[in-house]
Parts: structure tokens; C-alpha cells; sequence
């Protein structure tokens, strides 16, 4: 299991005041780690049974008052639905809600918890313990007849068995458990057999629940520990808004085993911690001053410092925050949480749309509007490979009509369709478009007739932006596409979670078969034998170093390439063309560069540079490593001519690989990356390869729009 309390994972643990709590903190996540062996899991089998006992008793009592509601009013009408709206929050004021939405509470509270409240994190025992003792205070308020009538209601128990509930088990035949000490998981081999009634096991479960309960009310002081660790998650719960969407729902899930329809829009966020905007809350000049973050984080510090009041509560504010962050980066990323999602980048919307799987009935389907970044992610195979599973349509959009006003006109986003797990994948695929209109009218046109005008992403055959719809837009991915794309762009087998690359038309399928024919590429060159990425400099960390510096005032300087003294910036480079742009004598922003004219300078010519060597030569040549001499010793990247890029692309603009090759000495910030090759045939090789349209072309139908070492491994090379 993995890591739980985010608190953990912040600069907090470090600090003296906390010294405690983190040590607590640290020996609580180890505790919920340990292996857990039989009695154990007969304990948990007995806790699951009344919990799924009482979930089952909470939906039961919702449909039966909304039956009867219905029966009694007769008719819909808005006074109907005010008095059914009543009754339902009378069930939902009842023990049973109460009781299961604290101890689902329980559980995500475990992941928020913070040094300010250490003491009341439990052990696992007592965590189970108190779900117990919740339980059995719920059971003592609740009259048997209605168990006995939930248990003898064949009709709603057939519905149930839909549900998804697990049923109530026996553990009186549990046949073994085994533990693995290395990875501190539950390996079982049980053999459960249901030998009594689905009635005795209830009040068997309760029962226990009960007699232990008698223990554990007899001491006052487990009581008053028990109260301030629920007032602790209900302090949690409202900070943090948690929300049961099967809890909520409860009778939907009863009735049709999900929703019939799902669709939204759910949130493109990146969880991040931003000193700035909860320092801004309090000092809103950060913002109209337009302070850095290094800047934001010196001004916080020197205003906690004064020990003011106010700095204490920006103090408190910017602890809270990055503890919720962290706990929120340790949930979301949780592989027990979310499988489909490990090892990825946090984004709320891949949460939404894995929590929507699950939410979906199988006759039903979900529609929602997110970003494209699970097409393309190295680590979301996982996702991938049931998002396959699941889509009948998926349209990708470029935001060039500003659809989504404060979206970058750059950005791509995708309208899927998806319903329920579907062995043969099948799904409608359309690319690049701009407005929805040449969805429906891509469908229409059943005669193809508008496939002529079909020349590229967003230009038709006379240059004008593409708006028209047409049948040949529309790509039937199967299997022996997802294979074909697979070959082509990954050089791999793994056809189930391939990436999905921009088709524009049925036409560039052909074209993909030659690309699929390609047998040499970067990466089987073999690296750090025959080629090595050289590492750039990045200019915060280095400035920070002393290796370089601008200037105060963001004036360029002149320099001397045969000193190793260039600095190279991305818009230095472009296509086969080391010397595109210089920049302006003062240099601010991106835009601050002028177009070098090529047939006007002469063969001395130097681009002038905004960061400038502050260290040796020396020094300067061992931040560029690239082929390992010995266990201690590299060469250097600055020896070496080399192909270099810009690591940022744009399937939309003239070009997607910006890059050429540079001389040896000079060196370059992480807007850059280079290849450099021991054999210099292998350099003007690749080179001649990179600037050319054909692998433009690739680019673009892969959607390559960061070059950063995965993608380059797999450009061709013949």
C-alpha cells in the first residue's frame, strides 16, 4: 500500500516545531503498511458484512419512503417533490447515512492528515475499532423488524444482487492467508463458502459488534477519544468537501446499477502548489507587482519573521495549503485509489473521468470534454488501454475558434463518447477539428463528396481554414488500425495501449503503411554507446550557482564563441538554421529577437546572448556530459558538434522539429536539448532526417509537441 499522509511529503517534516508530529506521522504510515494476516482478515470480513448490512438497510429505507411518497401524493407536481424532498432528508437525517458517510469520511481523512492534529490520526487497530464501535452504536438505535423486513424482501434483495455490494460472507472457512514481507501485501488464497443464511451472518456481525462495544463503552476514556478523532474527521470533511457519489446516490445504483447518462466538462487543472496565490490573499501587491515566485517566497519569509499576527496567519495559510496539496497529490496518485492513473501527472480531469467508469451503468454512456494528454502520455497505458475499450466517438479540437474563451488558441481538446467495457474495440475518430458543425456534417455527407477539399489539419485546397465536414474525415479504429499505429509511431507489438496519433483523413492511413515499413530508428543506434543526449543548463538553477548571469537590466551582451561563451536560447534556432534570430539589446520577453538576413553578415558574425559564462571554461564544460570515459569520468558535450533543438514544438505552426547543428563550445539553457553522435556520418544522417518533411509529417500525425528523449528515440532514421 502506498504512502498515505501527504503531510510527509512537504517541507514541514523538517522543521523543529514539528519534530513530534513527524515523527508520529512516520510511524502511523508504517503501522497501516504491516502485513496483515488471518485474524485480521476475519475481522475485516466480520466489519465489511455489517457495513454492506447497513448500506443495504440506508437504500431500502430511501426507495421505500420514495415509493410511498409517490403513492401517497399521486401525481408529480412542485409540491410533490417539496414533500418528497422532505421525507427523503428525514432518511438521510437517519443513523444509518450518518454512520456510513462518517467512516467513508474516515478513510479519506487519513490521507489530509496534518501535524496540527497528529494525535488524533489512529493506528489501523483503532481505525478499525472505531468503525466498529460506529457501527454498533448505529445498530443500537435500530429496531430488528426492519433488518427482518429488508432480509425477507425478495424483491428488493434481487434488485441488490445487481448492485454493486459485495454479499455477505463467512469467514468460518477461511483456508489460508499468506503475507508477503516485500512489498507488505495481502496475498489470499480463501475459500469462502456461504454454509448459513444471508440473516444469521447479519446478526452474527452485529452481534459481535456488540459485545465488543460492551467493552468499549465501559471506558470513559476510549469514549472521549473516539469523539475527538469523529469531530476531527467532520473538521477534515468540511475543509474538504468529501463526496460519496455512491452514497449520495445510493438508489440510482440500487435501481440500474449506475447512471444511464453522464456528461460534463470536468476541471483541466494540474494540482500545484502556488505560494502566490494564498500570499496574495493576504498581500495583494505580490500580484500588482507581478512578483516571481523566488521573490513571492523571500517576501513570505521576511513577513513571517516580523512575528505579526498577520504573519502568523499567512504563516498558518501557506502550511495549510501545502499540506492539502501534498495530500491531494498522494490520493489522486495512489495507485490503490487510482490503478488506471499510477505513476502519471496529477490533472482533476483524469480523476473524473476513471471516477465516471465506474459510475456508468452498462447501457449506459458518458460524454465529456478534456484534453488530449492521455493519447499522448508515455505512463498512461493503463488509461489508455481501457479508454479503448470503452469509446464509440472521440473528436479532437484545436481551440482556434476560442470555443473555450480563456483556453490558449493553441490547445487541443476532445469530445469522447464512451459506454460500457467492450471486448472488440471499435470506435468513429475524427481529428483537427475546429467547430462542431463539421462533425454532423462529416456524417452527412454519405456520398464523400467533400473529400477533395481535405489537404491538411486546417487549410482546405485553396489555403482558407478548413470548416467543411467530410465521410472521408472519418477513421474506423479497429484493432488493425490501433496495430498499424502501434508499428508505425512506437516500433512495438502493444497495440492495446498505443498512443493515438492525429489522422486527418482515411488517405494518411496508406501513408502510415510506409512509415510502418521504417526498420532503423534513433534509439537503435544504441545510447551512450553511439549517441548521448548533452544536458542544457537550466538558467534559474545555474544563475543560482554562479555558472551564469544576465544582465541586471536584460541588455545582451557581445561574446566570443571561441572562448565558449555563447549561451543559446530556443529562438536562436530553427530549421536546419543556427543563426535565425538575435536578441534585441534589451531582451524581456520571447518577442524581444530580430530575424537574422544570412546573405548580409560576414563569417566572423556572433548572435548576441542574454546569459553569459560567470565560471571557468572548465567548469562550464563539465555541466555538458555526454559519453562515459570511466566510472568517474565523461566526456564533454561541449568537444562534440551537435544537433540541437528546441525541446517545445506546435503541430500547428510552419514547422514542429526546430533544430540544427551547432559547434563545439557552445553550450545552451533547457529550452534546447541536443544529440550528439561519436560518428559524424550518424549526425549529418540524423540531421538531414530531422529538417525534413517527411519527418515533419511524422510529427504532426503523432502530435509530437514536446521532443523531449521518448519521442526523439523513436524519429526514423532511414
Amino acid at each position: 500500500m502506498e504512502d498515505m499522509i501527504g503531510a510527509l511529503n512537504t517541507s514541514l517534516k523538517s522543521k523543529d516545531e514539528y519534530e513530534e508530529g513527524a515523527e508520529r506521522l512516520k510511524a502511523l504510515q508504517k503501522n497501516w503498511k504491516e502485513n496483515i494476516y488471518a485474524d485480521d482478515y476475519d475481522r475485516l470480513l466480520n466489519i465489511s458484512n455489517a457495513f454492506d448490512m447497513l448500506l443495504k438497510q440506508y437504500a431500502f429505507e430511501l426507495i421505500k419512503a420514495s415509493e410511498n411518497e409517490h403513492i401517497k401524493l399521486g401525481m408529480i407536481s412542485f409540491d410533490a417533490e417539496k414533500s418528497l424532498a422532505k421525507t427523503l432528508e428525514k432518511v438521510r437525517n437517519g443513523a444509518p447515512f450518518k454512520t456510513l458517510k462518517f467512516i467513508m469520511d474516515y478513510w479519506c481523512s487519513l490521507w489530509y492528515a496534518n501535524f496540527d492534529n497528529f494525535k488524533l490520526v489512529p493506528t489501523r487497530e483503532e481505525y478499525w475499532d472505531d468503525i466498529e464501535l460506529a457501527i454498533q452504536k448505529c445498530a443500537e438505535h435500530q429496531e430488528d423488524e426492519i433488518v427482518q423486513e429488508l432480509l425477507k424482501n425478495s424483491d428488493f434483495n434481487e434488485t441488490l444482487a445487481k448492485f454493486k455490494i459485495n454479499q455477505p460472507a463467512t469467514t468460518s472457512s477461511l483456508t489460508s492467508i499468506e503475507s508477503e514481507d516485500d512489498n507488505n501485501s495481502l496475498s489470499t488464497e480463501a475459500k469462502v463458502e456461504n454454509t448459513s443464511s444471508e440473516e444469521e451472518i447479519v446478526k452474527n456481525a452485529i452481534q459481535k459488534l456488540k459485545e465488543k462495544a460492551k467493552i468499549w463503552t465501559s471506558f470513559e476514556e476510549y469514549n472521549t477519544t473516539f469523539e475527538a478523532r469523529r469531530d476531527n474527521v467532520n473538521a477534515l470533511n468540511e475543509e474538504n468537501k468529501f463526496f460519496h457519489t455512491m452514497l449520495e446516490f445510493v438508489d440510482v445504483f440500487v435501481k440500474k446499477n449506475g447512471f444511464d447518462v453522464i456528461c460534463g466538462n470536468p476541471p483541466w487543472i494540474v494540482g500545484k502548489y502556488n505560494e502566490t496565490t494564498v500570499c496574495s490573499e493576504f498581500y495583494p501587491k505580490v500580484v500588482v507587482d507581478k512578483k516571481s515566485a523566488p521573490e513571492v517566497k523571500k517576501f513570505c519569509e521576511q513577513q513571517i519573521q516580523n512575528v505579526s499576527d498577520k504573519g502568523n496567519k499567512l504563516k498558518q495559510a501557506l502550511e495549510k495549503a501545502e499540506v492539502s496539496f501534498a495530500s491531494y497529490q498522494n490520493y489522486s496518485s495512489a495507485r490503490f485509489n487510482y490503478p488506471l492513473l499510477a505513476g502519471m501527472q496529477n490533472d482533476l480531469y483524469k480523476s473524473v473521468l476513471v471516477n465516471c467508469f465506474n459510475l456508468v451503468n452498462d447501457n449506459g454512456y458518458m460524454g465529456l470534454v478534456h484534453p488530449t494528454s492521455l493519447y499522448r502520455d508515455a505512463k498512461g497505458q493503463a488509461a489508455r488501454k481501457e479508454m479503448y475499450h470503452r469509446l464509440r466517438y472521440s473528436f479532437i479540437f484545436a481551440n482556434e475558434k476560442l470555443l473555450f474563451e480563456d483556453v490558449d488558441h493553441h490547445t487541443a481538446y476532445l469530445i469522447n463518447v464512451y459506454g460500457k467495457h467492450q471486448e472488440k474495440i471499435g470506435f468513429k475518430y475524427i481529428s483537427n477539428l475546429l467547430l462542431p458543425t463539421t462533425i454532423d456534417d462529416s456524417f452527412k455527407d454519405e456520398n464523400n463528396i467533400y473529400s477533395s477539399n481535405i489537404v491538411s489539419s486546417f487549410v482546405d485546397s485553396n489555403g482558407d481554414v478548413n470548416l467543411v465536414g467530410a465521410k472521408d474525415r472519418i477513421i474506423n479504429v479497429t484493432e488493425k488500425e490501433l496495430r498499424l499505429f502501434a508499428k508505425t509511431f512506437e516500433n512495438s507489438d502493444e497495440w492495446k495501449i498505443t498512443q493515438l496519433p492525429a489522422i486527418f483523413n482515411n488517405e494518411v492511413l496508406h501513408l502510415l503503411e510506409k512509415y510502418s515499413q521504417i526498420n532503423k530508428r534513433v534509439k537503435d543506434l544504441g545510447k551512450g554507446r553511439e549517441y548521448c543526449y548533452s544536458s542544457a543548463l537550466n538558467n534559474t538553477a545555474a544563475v543560482k550557482k554562479g555558472i551564469i548571469l544576465p544582465n541586471a537590466d536584460r541588455s545582451t551582451m557581445e561574446v566570443d564563441i571561441n572562448n565558449g561563451e555563447i549561451i543559446l536560447c530556443g529562438p536562436f534556432l530553427s530549421v536546419a538554421n543556427p543563426l535565425f534570430k538575435n536578441p534585441l539589446k534589451i531582451s524581456k520577453l520571447n518577442s524581444d529577437y530580430s530575424p537574422i538576413d544570412l546573405t548580409k553578415i560576414n563569417d566572423n558574425f556572433t548572435q548576441r546572448t542574454i546569459y553569459k559564462p560567470q565560471c571557468s571554461y572548465e567548469e562550464l564544460r563539465n555541466t555538458c556530459k555526454v559519453f562515459r570515459v570511466n566510472e568517474k569520468e565523461y566526456k564533454s558535450g561541449l568537444d562534440f558538434y551537435r544537433f540541437a533543438y528546441r525541446q517545445m514544438t506546435s503541430t500547428e505552426a510552419q514547422r514542429t522539429f526546430y533544430g540544427a547543428i551547432i559547434s563545439p563550445k557552445i553550450h545552451y539553457i533547457h529550452a534546447i536539448n541536443s544529440l550528439c553522435f561519436k560518428d559524424l556520418e550518424n549526425l549529418l544522417i540524423a540531421t538531414a532526417l530531422f529538417v525534413s518533411l517527411p519527418i515533419d509529417c511524422f510529427c504532426r500525425i503523432k502530435k509530437i509537441t514536446n521532443m523531449n528523449p521518448y519521442a526523439v528515440e523513436f524519429l526514423p532514421l532511414n
